[in-house]
């Protein structure tokens, strides 16, 4: 693998996509590219891709001869750490294998960070600065977050839960970056995005008062105990995925007419925290708020009842009923708020005519009036 001296080491998380396949030669026989061939705009090079998926997916077609690379950026516009994209190999004899490869990159935090300075002149050069390497530790541990967590996926969660199969991922590197940086960070952008909310004229709505609020939820010791588990809420830590808005849910449509779930993504932001984390999250950011409060009670209901169901099954140390989910979900819309906050009034957010906000930003200020505050 070749990279540019900037480039920080890293191995990209590789995941398999719905591969056509027929009888396969040989691994001896297997060839790849006849001259080398970059990813996108990435200093990684396909043969170095090709090899990982030789040594690590048993499912990999070894072809004599790749004929044809088709790659597309399917993460333009979406996202801030890294790039994605879709990768097709096809064979001389018409086979076909295609793949997803993030990359990590610090770019887009960067690009945000400066685009909002312009408005708000919050920072000086030397803070820039600072706040990038602030970027950069966040993009390496959220990295290493999910390669640790596919690497637990892969072996300890069942495959009908709805999550990418990971075939291969390496660390950005060893070393072990403090987790306050983090806090750095998040804190930097809630704050940028709290002074362009105050200075919008259109939006009286958000006052000093809930700006304050909302920051100081980004604080350290705040943050920790928002996300934390509650025992004394019905249920003990659960894995987290921490960043449910919908671009992170994938669905398919199928002949029924319906949609069904096809894949949760994006685990870079995974932790151990409340059961209502997620909930909160699937419901405050991807339903406007008319819709989910015609909704959130029987769902919650039905989360009660099925938690309960495999507590039967399964032996479940839990202790839930409705009025203790209730509780843990209305705390929980905080979390969303912080998700919010820092996708607010971007590219997807838009407005449309006759009103002076995007849909993200109405669902936003529901959040702020449903959610109970530490």
């Amino acid at each position: 693998m070749r990279r540019t001296k900037t480039q920080p080491h890293v191995t990209p998380i590789a995941q398999r996509c719905s591969p056509r396949t027929s009888n396969s030669p040989p691994p001896s026989a297997a060839r790849t590219l006849m001259e080398p061939r970059r990813i996108g705009s990435t200093s990684y090079d396909l043969a170095f891709l090709i090899d990982i998926l030789n040594e690590h997916d048993e499912l990999y077609p070894k072809f004599i001869k790749i004929e044809n690379v088709a790659e597309k950026l399917v993460s333009e516009n979406r996202g801030f750490g890294s790039n994605i994209y879709s990768v097709r190999l096809t064979s001389g004899e018409g086979e076909e294998y295609s793949f997803v490869c993030k990359i990590p990159t610090v770019e887009y935090l960067n690009k945000y960070l400066h685009e909002a300075n312009e408005e708000s002149k919050k920072f000086s050069e030397k803070e820039l600065e600072e706040q990038e390497e602030i970027n950069l530790t966040q993009v390496r541990e959220t990295h290493n977050r999910e390669v640790d967590f596919y690497r637990f996926a892969k072996e300890n969660i069942p495959k009908s839960v709805k999550i990418p199969r990971f075939i291969y991922g390496e660390y950005m590197t060893e070393e072990n970056e403090p987790v306050d940086s983090l806090i750095k960070c998040l804190k930097a952008f809630i704050t940028l995005s709290a002074h362009d909310l105050l200075e919008n004229e259109d939006y009286t709505w958000f006052t000093p008062e809930l700006a304050e609020k909302t920051i100081a939820l980004s604080e350290y010791d705040k943050l920790m105990k928002v996300m934390a588990s509650r025992p004394e809420l019905g249920m003990p830590p659960v894995i987290c995925q921490g960043d449910l808005w919908p671009s992170n849910v994938l669905w398919e449509h199928k002949s029924d007419g319906m949609r069904h779930l096809l894949s949760i993504i994006d685990w870079q932001d995974c932790y151990i925290g409340s059961y209502a984390n997620d909930l909160a999250s699937l419901l405050a950011i991807n339903m406007d708020a008319e819709t989910r409060k015609s909704c959130e009670q029987d769902v919650l209901r039905y989360y009660v009842e099925k938690m309960n169901e495999y507590k039967k099954s399964f032996n479940l140390d839990i202790d839930l009923t409705y009025d203790k989910a209730w509780i843990a979900y209305k705390k929980a819309i905080q979390v969303a708020i912080l998700i919010t906050m820092t996708i607010v009034e971007n590219p997807e957010d838009v407005v449309e005519n006759g009103e002076n906000m995007g849909r993200i930003t109405k669902r936003l200020v529901h959040m702020l009036e449903d959610a109970e505050f530490e």
